[in-house]
């Protein structure tokens, strides 16, 4: 893993190299909403598609906290034809990821 940038800030990039079929890529924050969501894109470096990945949290009530995110992606051929198999590999590191921000949230308040 490569980090560039300040974390959690528009701009910061963090990068890997992979011995997967997947192959090297980085994700960028692109926008950040304070308090409200924060918008990334995913690129792999062995194609020309992008992905764009939004990540919203919401304040149900006081101790519990709704966390949303979305996808985004137009994939060209032959990468239209992985995204079942992308998807589904994406999901857990997703649901993880989304989990272990919730926990956050509402370990501090």
């Amino acid at each position: 893993m490569e980090y560039r940038g300040e974390d959690g800030k528009a701009g910061f990039i963090a990068a890997w190299q992979s011995k997967t079929r997947m192959g090297n890529g980085e994700q960028e924050i692109i926008k950040v909403d304070e308090n409200n969501s924060i918008e990334t894109e995913l690129r792999f470096n062995n194609h020309s598609n992008t992905t764009q990945i939004i990540t919203q949290v919401k304040e149900i009530e006081a101790g519990k906290t709704q966390v949303t995110s979305t996808m985004r992606a137009e994939p060209s051929f032959p990468m239209n034809l992985m995204m079942p198999m992308l998807k589904k590999m994406l999901q857990k590191d997703m649901d993880e990821t989304t989990a272990n921000l919730k926990h956050m949230l509402e370990s501090k308040s």
